[in-house]
């Protein structure tokens, strides 16, 4: 599990979820691979495009699929409309809050005071699928996940909502541009190649063993079974 933490305004949401996701999304996806037949296939390219949040001072890759784009907005959007509902409905009905002084680096833009507004969390993941046996449905298993905690705020006025612009723009760049999370899931030991983390095991003594304990199991199977038939 890789955890996310992040402050932001209500109005940056759908920014601050794009900017994660296409950006892990953009280090876990290749190109696609079309069969011409059983045993030839083509291995496509994969482009990439400059992106602009519309809510904080922040630009980003991502990968140049218009599918892709357009499913991520899809499930980002369902997300952002029922959360803003439920802030709407609520309101949450806080008061003011001054910064405590674990957010001295916010207050150097200027921002004074927010309403903390609610805790939500969204999570990316990548999974396997695995055949089942009917009736049993195909099964997922993850092997990956992101989980992205939000701590959603109201600004009190328009100039603090613009300098909120440049506060979650910086932190979030230190969060999914960070070079030290690299390294996480990719060995990149190699000048030419960059694959993911990987080890190789072995045990010289394991298949003799194992093949001598699995015969000796299997005697005492047929053994117990042959004196329970007597």
């Amino acid at each position: 599990m890789n955890s996310l933490n992040l402050t932001l305004e209500c109005r940056q949401i759908k920014d601050a979820v794009c900017v994660a996701f296409h950006t892990i999304l953009l280090n876990r996806t290749a190109g696609k691979m079309n069969y011409t037949s059983n045993t030839n296939y083509n291995l496509g390219s994969i482009g990439f495009e400059e992106s602009e949040c519309e809510h904080i001072d922040l630009t980003y890759i991502r990968i140049n699929s218009p599918a892709l784009i357009t499913e991520l907005d899809v499930r980002i959007d369902e997300y952002n409309d029922a959360l803003r509902n439920i802030i709407n409905g609520s309101l949450m009905k806080t008061r003011p809050q001054t910064l405590s002084s674990s957010n001295d680096d916010a207050k150097t833009y200027g921002i004074g005071s927010w309403e903390n507004v609610i805790v939500s969390c969204i999570k990316l993941e990548f999974f396997q699928k695995r055949k089942r046996q009917w009736p049993l449905t195909e099964d997922h298993t993850p092997w990956e996940i992101w989980e992205l905690n939000l701590n959603l705020v109201r600004t009190n006025n328009t100039e603090d909502f613009y300098r909120m612009r440049g506060f979650v723009g910086e932190k979030l760049g230190d969060l999914v541009f960070s070079r030290s999370e690299l390294t996480s899931a990719y060995d990149n030991r190699f000048c030419d190649c960059q694959p993911y983390n990987f080890k190789i095991r072995y045990d010289l003594l394991l298949t003799c063993e194992h093949s001598s304990e699995s015969s000796n199991k299997g005697n005492f199977v047929r053994n117990l079974i042959q004196d329970v038939m007597i």
